[in-house]
C-alpha cells in the first residue's frame, strides 16, 4: 500500500498546488464542493448531526484552512481546532466576495501547525475527528489513524474519507504509473495507495467500528475494474 517517497521535495509539490489553488476560483470552489459531499453523506447517514459545543479535531485541513469545519463545524471557534503542517494561505483570486468569504471560513477555525503523525492532545479529547482526503498524503497512515483513535471520545465520532482504487487501478498504479511518473507531483504527494477493501481492513485493524460507508458505490465489478473514487466512512470507537 506504501511507497517511498522524497518526503520534503513531496510536501514542497503539495505547498505548490495549494498555492496555485489559493488564486483560483475554480479550484476553490471545488474544495468547497468536496466538503459538501462529504456533509451530504454524514446527513444521508445520520442526519443533522449536533455540533454545537463538541470538540472537532480536523487533521490536515489543508492550507486553506476550512476543510469540512469551516463549513460545518461549530459556530464557536475555540470548539474547531485543526491540524495542518503546511502554512495557512491568504486566498486572491481577485473575487473579492469570495476572498471574504473564504477569509471568514477561515477564521471560523483554529489551525495549528503540527503533523497527525503526533497529534499531542490528551486521549478521548475530541468529540468529533476529521479526517477528509488525507491518509494517501501523509508520511505514515498508520500512526495517523492510531493517533486518531487515541484522542477520540469513547462513542465519539471519526468521519473518514480516502480515494481509493479498484483492484486493476492499483496494480496499474503502482506497477506502471509510480515507475514511469516517478517525479511528477502526482505520485511524489500519494506515497500510500488502497482499494476500498484494504482501506475497511485498515480502519477495522485500528479498532473504528463502521457505522456507514459508502459501500453500495462500489459494487463488485467497480472494486475490480472501475475508475478511483471517494470512500467514505462513519465510524466510532
Amino acid at each position: 500500500m506504501s511507497r517511498s517517497t522524497d518526503w520534503q521535495l513531496a510536501q514542497k509539490h503539495e505547498l505548490d498546488i495549494w498555492e496555485m489553488t489559493s488564486k483560483s476560483t475554480w479550484r476553490i470552489l471545488s474544495e468547497l464542493f468536496e466538503s459538501s459531499e462529504l456533509q451530504s453523506f454524514i446527513e444521508s447517514k445520520l442526519g443533522d448531526i449536533a455540533v454545537d459545543g463538541k470538540k472537532i479535531l480536523e487533521i490536515g485541513i489543508g492550507p486553506l484552512g476550512i476543510g469540512w469545519m469551516g463549513l460545518f463545524g461549530s459556530k464557536d471557534k475555540k470548539f474547531n481546532i485543526a491540524i495542518e503542517p503546511l502554512p495557512v494561505l491568504t486566498v486572491e483570486t481577485g473575487l473579492f466576495g469570495l476572498d471574504d468569504f473564504i477569509k471568514g471560513l477561515q477564521n471560523r477555525v483554529t489551525v495549528i501547525s503540527s503533523k497527525g503523525e503526533d497529534l499531542g492532545f490528551p486521549r478521548e479529547n475530541f468529540d468529533i475527528v476529521v479526517c477528509n482526503d488525507v491518509i494517501d498524503h501523509v508520511r505514515d497512515y498508520q500512526s495517523v489513524l492510531k493517533e486518531a483513535k487515541k484522542v477520540l471520545k469513547k462513542g465519539g465520532l471519526f468521519i473518514f474519507s480516502v480515494n481509493v482504487f479498484s483492484v486493476f487501478g492499483k496494480f496499474k498504479w503502482n506497477n506502471y504509473t509510480r515507475t514511469r511518473y516517478a517525479d511528477t507531483a502526482n505520485v511524489l504527494c500519494h506515497p500510500h495507495s488502497f482499494t476500498y477493501s484494504t482501506i475497511n481492513k485498515v480502519l477495522n485493524t485500528h479498532g473504528f467500528r463502521i457505522l456507514h460507508s459508502n459501500k453500495a458505490d462500489f459494487p463488485v465489478l467497480k472494486k475490480f475494474f472501475g475508475k478511483s473514487k471517494k470512500a467514505r466512512f462513519l465510524c466510532t470507537k
